[in-house]
């Protein structure tokens, strides 16, 4: 989903990168701590809905922090599991596991900017080059979960519209619609920074190119920073003016994406994720259960839908 937790390297002792989950109670999280070569991926599982995790064999790889040679080195930043066997850790690098991460496979190929499990396959997000600036020339693939044998099922060209198109998500939902918003920069001063919204509704088969969400008029006046799927066609997006910071809100569709509603102003300021039933990170695995990395060594849980949150430490 959604947003992700960036690195620090002055943390003072494991902080979690990122979750993922097979079930109300299964999951795995990726956390980073110091080490001789800077900061090293840890990972752990849980088969209590996060109560009590169980750290698993260290995979052979490093996170990125500015000093790591990542073309010489494998680096990830985020996790996913598809079963409770099948596994990958990737961005940009790819490994592979198939015994619930005790061990992990280097796989060969592109480096990689997404990827996400579906009921049909496993969709990633590869990219030739980076410098655009960014990474460029972006390629959707699938494959089945645990095959190395990637099939292209569409290409994403640079953005046309002055753009810097830096960030991109994969939000599928069920097993046929597939969204990816590319955000562009909002820190850029020249462009309108909008969102591109592609969209499948046929499991990667065809590919329809949508606006920014928050941009009526293609002005750049707003601009999409999050976008979440729930089952029937509906799609949220989070939006921010470029203008200052603060007066986020929430625009909605029931048609997949064809149409927009009203905005819906959000509580509070400086909101940076969005989440739906089926999104990840900020996820819901269903309309109660759902987590939340809000701080560098605890994980949020609702039961509840959202209503109420209770901190666990990370240990």
């Amino acid at each position: 989903m959604t947003g992700k937790v960036p690195p620090h390297s002055d943390s003072s002792g494991p902080f979690v990168m990122d979750l993922t989950w097979v079930s109300d109670l299964t999951g795995w999280a990726l956390s980073a701590d110091r080490c001789a070569a800077g900061l090293c991926p840890e990972v752990a599982t849980t088969t209590d809905g996060g109560q009590t995790w169980h750290p698993l064999p260290n995979p052979p790889a490093s996170i990125q922090n500015g000093t790591v040679d990542c073309a010489s080195v494998a680096c990830v930043s985020y996790l996913r599991f598809a079963t409770t066997m099948l596994g990958y850790l990737y961005g940009p690098a790819l490994l592979l596991t198939s015994d619930g991460g005790r061990s992990w496979r280097p796989q060969a190929g592109l480096p990689v900017d997404a990827l996400e499990p579906t009921q049909v396959g496993v969709y990633r997000i590869v990219y030739d080059h980076g410098g655009c600036p960014g990474p460029c020339d972006r390629t959707v693939e699938v494959a089945p979960s645990g095959s190395g044998t990637w099939r292209t099922v569409a290409t994403i060209p640079f953005s046309p519209n002055g753009s810097r198109q830096v960030t991109a998500e994969l939000v599928p939902q069920g097993g046929q619609d597939i969204y990816i918003p590319i955000y562009g920069d909002v820190a850029a001063g020249a462009g309108t920074q909008q969102a591109i919204l592609w969209r499948s509704l046929d499991a990667g088969h065809t590919w329809r190119q949508l606006g920014d969400p928050c941009g009526a008029g293609g002005t750049g006046a707003n601009v999409a920073i999050g976008v979440a799927a729930a089952a029937g066609g509906f799609v949220a997006a989070l939006c921010i003016p470029r203008s200052s910071r603060g007066g986020e809100f929430v625009v909605t569709s029931n048609n997949a994406g064809s149409s927009w509603g009203p905005p819906h102003p959000v509580p509070g300021p400086f909101i940076q994720l969005i989440a739906a039933p089926g999104s990840a990170f900020l996820g819901f695995e269903d309309s109660l259960f759902g987590r939340w990395v809000g701080s560098e060594g605890a994980i949020w849980t609702s039961g509840d839908g959202g209503a109420h949150w209770l901190r666990r430490p990370f240990q």
